[in-house]
């Protein structure tokens, strides 16, 4: 993989830049922790996202065939959104420093982390009743990925009960 990343003593005193831009890295980390990537893509338009993945993602990605076949995650105890992104952020094997936010979670889906090829929610239908609001938007954000990145995406079934 070709570098992304350049310093130079002329540019901004010799801060580690994206290639062809005078956008320092650390903008990106800082954007990751907050507003997330789409954010930052659009407030730093020279930095393409191909660059800021080959950043953010250890191994400049993984090939799809690496997928990891199946991730459930039981929902059946979850009592909060913290608690939700804490359990996503664990099943799913999303870096440390995840946001622990929708914007976050977007970014993870479709840039950090290779989603499994099938993910399956336990409880579903509890978890529903107790977070609606989240439950929209975990079930929008992976719909969303699926239009956007079909082949990125996980088939994900919804079970209504633990079973």
């Amino acid at each position: 993989m070709e570098s992304v990343i350049h310093t130079d003593p002329d540019i901004i005193g010799g801060t580690p830049v994206f290639i062809g831009t005078r956008v320092p890295v650390k903008n990106l980390f800082d954007y990751m922790a907050g507003s997330g990537l789409e954010e930052f893509l659009h407030q730093f338009p020279s930095v393409h996202r191909e660059q800021a993945l080959a950043v953010i993602r250890p191994s400049g990605g993984s090939e799809v065939n690496d997928r990891r076949e199946l991730a459930e995650i039981d929902l059946s105890e979850v009592k909060d959104s913290e608690q939700l992104q804490l359990l996503l952020m664990n099943s799913l094997e999303f870096p440390g420093w995840y946001g622990r936010n929708w914007n976050a979670f977007w970014d993870a889906i479709t840039g950090l982390v290779e989603m499994p090829r099938a993910l399956r929610f336990r409880s579903w239908e509890r978890f529903a009743e107790r977070l609606p609001d989240d439950a929209e938007l975990l079930r929008e954000c992976l719909d969303e990925m699926s239009v956007m990145y079909p082949e990125s995406a996980a088939n994900v079934v919804y079970n209504l009960f633990t079973q």
